[in-house]
């Protein structure tokens, strides 16, 4: 239960994303690399949404307004 609560936060923070942040704030990464995870928002947040659905079916999880159902 606890594995999956992680999981779930990992996939809402990821870490590569934050690194890639954190390199372009200290010049060592160009920001056209971004660019692309930018345009993929919206399939990621509708992929996060089915993760988020599914797993409060199995686990209590806390509310969060934008990954509820639609």
């Amino acid at each position: 239960m606890e594995e999956t609560k992680l999981l779930f936060i990992r996939l809402i923070y990821p870490s590569n994303y934050i690194d890639m942040c954190e390199n372009i704030l200290e010049k060592k990464e160009i920001e056209e690399k971004i660019i692309e995870i930018i345009k993929n928002t919206y399939n990621y947040e509708k992929y996060l949404k089915k993760i988020y659905n599914f797993f409060s079916t199995i686990i209590p999880l806390q509310d969060i307004e934008w990954l509820k159902k639609d």
